[in-house]
């Protein structure tokens, strides 16, 4: 599972998370994401401090219509759709946070 966001954004780096609205899928994904917040030290419920979770249908939406500044993919499947919708990329910052 990878976090992707558009390297024209306003997230260059994890440190960058803070105060912005991240694209999660639910039906038990979301607990890989919330470990991942938790080991980062950030709050999942919204604020300055911690991060906003959309809860995210299995597509990239929410990116293409600026609703998050990030969104989940998988490797196999929404990664490539952001590629069909004429990202490169190059122009997208990608954490892996299964890894």
């Amino acid at each position: 599972m990878e976090l992707v966001c558009p390297k024209d954004g306003p997230i260059k780096t994890e440190a960058d998370f803070k105060g912005h609205t991240l694209g999660v899928w639910f039906f038990g994904n979301e607990y890989p994401f919330y470990a991942w917040m938790n080991k980062l030290g950030l709050k999942t419920d919204g604020g300055k401090d911690g991060v906003t979770v959309l809860k995210q249908s299995f597509d990239v939406q929410p990116l293409i219509q600026k609703q998050a500044d990030c969104i989940s993919v998988m490797t196999y499947n929404e990664y490539w759709q952001l590629i069909d919708a004429g990202y490169k990329p190059e122009q997208l910052t990608v954490f892996n946070y299964s890894a």
